[in-house]
């Protein structure tokens, strides 16, 4: 699904991708582009019948393209802690990038009292900008003035709140923001407790509603960078939404930055076979860091009969590259 492919070779043939076959007697493809590669498929003369043509189709694991929501306080007591999100929390940008994320970040308040942008789950706006994404000019310039909202909102913070009318399909103020085929994750930062009402969306509904955003399973999150002398509500539903509390007033982000990197970047466990394989010809190859590392059925790997394709159990990291082998079914 989100997997960059990089060629899909029958021996014998030239797939006119970058890559050159072997002779028509089967023998495996010759692979020239990916650097740290193996030049051939590993293989297994058990598992390969000499008779037809193996098929090698190639993968690097690419992110899911995520979408991020950040719920900034702009209450009296938050000047501090906004400029430190402005300080602190650009520097995933540069990992997004080496890891070819495609995401976008959109920011709205915890007032849900006012009637201006940014309150009632709207988006900031600055010049027309009402997200930052990685090709946006100047991202790190962009996102601090998305964030530095000010303090003049509402003393009752609902941040769970704005984040029900920002993301809910029936009733979002923004409904371009969210791509059906990104991963969602949502980050509150605060000082202060979560009051929004009951009236509008308990905790225990949120939590039941959230996931519900999103089609593959796991591609979402909740993360409370809070107080935690007030910040229990919004710590809850980050442990039970499996997402990342981490305290704003610290001066040092790094663990829960890195903790959030990891929840943001969603990669496909999932490899799909350019042509139906023979199932028992399969062999899955993983190349991370240069080392190929020939993965076993059953405890790396599972062939999934009914949707054709092949399940990993590992989830991949960034870089990593994926080699099937197989005879055509």
């Amino acid at each position: 699904m989100w997997w960059s492919v990089l060629a899909c070779t029958p021996g014998g043939k030239d797939s006119g991708q970058g890559l050159t076959s072997g002779t028509d007697t089967g023998t495996p493809p010759t692979q020239h582009s990916i650097p740290g590669m193996d030049s051939t498929p590993t293989t297994d003369s058990g598992r390969h019948s000499a008779e037809r043509p193996e098929v090698t189709d190639e993968f690097v694991s690419v992110p899911m393209p995520a979408d991020l929501l950040l719920v900034v306080d702009n209450s009296g007591s938050m000047s501090d802690d906004q400029a430190r999100t402005v300080d602190l929390m650009p520097a995933m940008f540069a990992t997004f990038a080496g890891a070819g994320l495609d995401w976008r970040l959109g920011v709205t308040t915890t007032d849900l009292d006012g009637s201006y942008r940014g309150a009632q789950g709207t988006l900031v706006d600055r010049a027309g900008a009402r997200w930052v994404e990685g090709s946006s000019p100047n991202p790190e310039v962009l996102f601090g003035e998305l964030v530095t909202v000010g303090t003049i909102g509402s003393a009752t913070e609902q941040g769970s709140g704005a984040a029900f009318l920002a993301l809910e399909p029936t009733e979002t103020q923004d409904p371009d923001f969210r791509r059906p085929d990104a991963s969602l994750h949502v980050i509150v930062i605060s000082d202060e407790p979560d009051l929004t009402r009951d009236s509008l969306i308990t905790d225990a509904a949120f939590t039941a509603w959230f996931p519900t955003l999103v089609d593959e399973p796991g591609s979402q999150s909740f993360s409370a960078f809070v107080d935690p002398r007030f910040g229990a509500d919004y710590g809850a539903l980050a442990v039970g939404l499996g997402g990342v509390v981490q305290n704003v007033g610290a001066a040092d982000w790094s663990v829960g930055l890195t903790a959030l990197e990891e929840l943001v970047m969603v990669f496909d466990q999932v490899l799909t076979p350019s042509v139906p394989p023979a199932p028992a010809t399969i062999a899955v190859t993983r190349t991370r860091d240069g080392a190929d590392t020939e993965l076993v059925e059953g405890t790396d790997w599972s062939w999934d009969e009914t949707a054709g394709v092949v399940r990993l159990t590992e989830e991949p990291v960034a870089g990593d590259s994926y080699r099937l082998a197989y005879s055509p079914e």
